[in-house]
């Protein structure tokens, strides 16, 4: 439970395989949440020799979700002890982030 005066912080994220146009040819899957990007994520490479074979499959996705670890780690200790933000209306708020939805391809998962 949050603390008297304590507010969560949802992100929803969303996360598909997309170009990173400022990136060049680069490829990466982007994290949204709110209409924001808010990370990216690494996309291993087809391998011709390795393709729908299971270790290769299964290589990938921990790559995946090793990364995604990454990205939580940035709010894993906000979300236990809060941050005091200054909101839009000027009035400060103590908010607890977490992740209230993640929405994915079978691929990331």
């Amino acid at each position: 439970s949050l603390p008297a005066g304590g507010k969560p912080l949802c992100y929803i994220l969303y996360a598909d395989k997309s170009k990173l146009s400022s990136f060049g040819s680069k490829m990466g899957y982007p994290g949204l949440g709110g209409g924001s990007v808010v990370g990216w994520l690494p996309i291993v490479e087809d391998d011709e020799g390795e393709k729908g074979k299971k270790g290769y499959v299964d290589f990938k996705q921990v790559i995946w979700h090793e990364s995604f670890h990454i990205l939580l780690e940035s709010i894993q200790e906000y979300s236990k002890v809060g941050c005091w933000v200054e909101c839009g209306d000027g009035v400060q708020r103590h908010l607890f982030p977490m992740v209230f939805i993640l929405s994915a391809d079978y691929e990331e998962q």
